[in-house]
């Protein structure tokens, strides 16, 4: 038996310096090796696609499949191969298994598949760089475990995809593709949704009936970049440097303290073509001044991209998402510092997308302080005792007396402040915030069941009515039979009411 499995088996904390110190010492003495003469080692002549998983094996001593090995699927690692091309980019985004539409509505985020892997896996990166003659090195393992505020974020992107499917995924042919709604790579700094399959045919049945492409969760390319490198790592002695007239050149496209590299890459191309594309890296580019990110080069006048950030995000009284490259709003990094200050209350999102600093806001409103930002928040849960459920509609309702609501902010506003503040769990229903003290987390269906199990039953119409009355919360009819019939509710189409159980119509008769 191997010596790594063997304490693998033996139940060694996966994360502790034990482990990586007994991994290391199986895999550096492939450290530096190509992939060319990793497969003569192994005597192995294939050309396949998962050839590096298949050579993690041989390394590994495991038998088999890697993903699926009893030892490793036992101590929850995950093995993820990595190819860092010679631009420091990586290839691809990190696939997980397909799910089937029919169950993914039926789940909570807790019981789902992407969540149980998410939360509970040590993935293990097994780092291979291009050489200069287009082969693959060898060179580090890195482990790693999801951060609880990206595990934020995922869950974010599962419950859009659920939500989506539970409403009714839009198909569109554009002559080429089908494309559909599901929560694209642009719309979340973490996670997206894409397809799995074989072919066009290899589908699962929708909840309409219809079929689509198997599906499945991916962690985004960029994302999984600034797992696996930084700027120190992506510098190499391999890495050419421009001529003097290229240096001249792109020299002159450095006018800002933030560029994407992208868009240098198209300037080089035009001007120069594509022969000596590769050097635009790292090193190059720290020769002029700055520091090499996934997407993008920063001034070196920065530390590092916290402390740019930062400054972008501060140095003006309102930031607007809408006037900013969209590439820069998707950033994990700009994500993970706007996410900290909205936290903090440095900034105050007053409308989707734009937020003012609180400094702006405590010149425009002298006497508010950050104290009575939060008490906003802390009083807010004593209304959550029988009623469970708010949002500022409801507190508003309620006659809440808080001195915020003075400034005349709409509920937008108000409800951002319950969301950062991390007092409260949320859930968005009908495009409306709801918010709830509870250590579990709630879904639409478990809403709607907790108002039923006190009132046992109601008419449709007066159910939509009280929806929007209490909560500002917009559903039109066939939407709340939906969420009813799909969490257990009873739906009489006669009477067009709604019962908490099939027993209790009855009892109405």
């Amino acid at each position: 038996m191997d010596f790594l499995i063997y304490y693998i088996q033996k139940g060694l904390n996966i994360m502790g310096e034990d482990f990586e110190r007994l991994a290391l010492k199986r895999l550096s003495y492939y450290f530096g090796k190509s992939q060319t003469e990793l497969k003569r080692t192994f005597s192995l002549e294939s050309s396949a696609k998962n050839i590096n998983e298949v050579l993690l094996s041989k390394m590994l001593g495991i038998d088999g499949k890697l993903t699926s090995s009893a030892e490793l699927v036992k101590s929850n690692i995950t093995p993820k191969t990595i190819r860092i091309q010679k631009t420091g980019h990586i290839k691809e985004s990190m696939s997980f298994p397909t799910f089937k539409f029919t169950e993914i509505i039926q789940q909570k985020w807790e019981d789902s598949d992407f969540y149980k892997v998410l939360k509970n896996s040590v993935f293990m990166f097994v780092i291979f760089n291009e050489n200069d003659m287009g082969d693959y090195i060898f060179s580090r393992i890195k482990f790693w475990r999801m951060s609880e505020k990206d595990l934020l974020e995922a869950r974010n992107v599962w419950e859009k995809t659920a939500e989506i499917i539970r409403k009714g995924v839009k198909l569109e042919f554009d002559g080429r593709v089908t494309r559909n709604n599901l929560p694209s790579g642009s719309e979340s700094p973490v996670a997206h949704v894409r397809p799995h399959a074989r072919n066009a045919q290899d589908t699962y049945p929708l909840p309409d009936g219809r079929l689509m492409t198997k599906q499945c969760f991916w962690l985004n390319r960029g994302y999984i970049e600034n797992i696996v490198t930084d700027a120190a790592e992506k510098v190499n002695s391999n890495q050419k440097l421009f001529s003097e007239e290229e240096q001249v050149y792109i020299s002159s496209l450095l006018s800002s303290d933030l560029i994407f590299v992208s868009d240098i890459e198209i300037k080089y191309i035009e001007k120069f073509g594509k022969l000596h594309i590769d050097r635009v890296n790292a090193k190059s580019l720290k020769a002029l001044g700055y520091k090499y990110y996934s997407d993008y080069i920063i001034s070196m006048k920065y530390e590092n991209e916290d402390e740019y950030f930062s400054k972008l995000i501060l140095e003006a009284p309102i930031l607007d998402f809408s006037k900013m490259d969209p590439r820069l709003i998707q950033s994990l990094s700009f994500n993970k510092m706007i996410n900290m200050m909205r936290s903090t209350y440095d900034v105050l999102e007053f409308e989707e997308g734009k937020y003012l600093t609180f400094d702006h806001l405590r010149d425009i409103e002298p006497d508010i302080s950050k104290t009575t930002i939060l008490e906003f928040a802390t009083n807010a849960i004593r209304y959550t005792g029988k009623q469970r459920y708010l949002n500022s509609h409801f507190l508003r309702k309620e006659g809440s007396q808080n001195n915020l609501y003075s400034f005349g902010f709409s509920d937008f506003f108000y409800d951002r402040i319950l969301r950062y503040s991390k007092i409260f769990k949320f859930m968005r229903i009908g495009g409306t915030l709801l918010f709830y003290d509870s250590s579990d987390s709630k879904t639409n269906g478990d809403f709607f069941r907790d108002i039923f199990k006190d009132i046992k039953s109601m008419d449709i119409e007066r159910f939509e009515e009280y929806l929007k009355d209490e909560y500002g919360i917009s559903l039109s009819k066939n939407r709340i039979m939906t969420i009813s019939k799909a969490n257990g509710l009873y739906y009489d189409s006669t009477m067009e009411k709604i019962y908490y159980t099939k027993d209790d119509f009855y009892n109405e008769l």
